[in-house]
């Protein structure tokens, strides 16, 4: 079991246990608020090496953050220009 959800499944079981309000604790809106879609992507040969490298200079932690972070770099310039 991983251990965020296995965290979870014993946060949930406290909450519980203690009569709280689970949706109104700070906890909860830790665990809970920021899960992440998961989505697929198909990439060239050329794009995949690319992906590799920069995981590999430990720049980016896997290829799935590679790609989150660039995306949001390349969103954030390109908003950036437009409100010039």
């Amino acid at each position: 079991m991983d251990l965020k959800v296995s965290f979870r499944f014993f946060f949930k079981k406290y909450i519980f246990a203690k009569g709280l309000n689970m949706r109104n604790t700070l906890w909860y809106k830790v665990l809970f608020s920021n899960m992440k879609k998961r989505i697929s992507v198909t990439v060239d040969e050329e794009t995949d090496k690319i992906l590799s490298k920069l995981t590999k200079d430990e720049r980016y932690r896997n290829k799935s953050h590679a790609i989150e972070e660039i995306i949001l770099k390349y969103w954030r310039q390109k908003n950036d220009k437009t409100k010039k």
